[in-house]
């Protein structure tokens, strides 16, 4: 967002109680309208994540990533189980 759409949608939101939709010109239609355009994209970016220049959806991302911990997880416990019974020691 750059400073002067910036500047002009806080002028507007400053004075929108003064100010009805209708009454607004068009530069502060427009500052309105990137304002909420970035605030939208601002939110899109939020929930997804760059992985080698590539976006991609936050929770598929972490859904990927809590499965291959899990996985190893249980792998390092099924080694840990197998070396126990080898020495003998542990519940089972």
């Amino acid at each position: 967002m750059s400073y002067d759409v910036l500047s002009q949608a806080t002028e507007v939101y400053a004075h929108a109680d003064e100010k009805v939709f209708g009454d607004l010109t068009v530069a502060e239609f427009d500052a309105v309208h990137d304002a909420i355009d970035n605030v939208t994209e601002v939110g899109r970016s939020a929930r997804s994540i760059e992985i080698d220049g590539e976006r991609h959806d936050l929770e598929a991302v972490l859904g990927s990533v809590l499965a291959a911990v899990a996985e190893r997880s249980e792998r390092q416990n099924a080694d840990l189980r197998r070396r126990q019974k080898a020495l003998g020691v542990g519940t089972g």
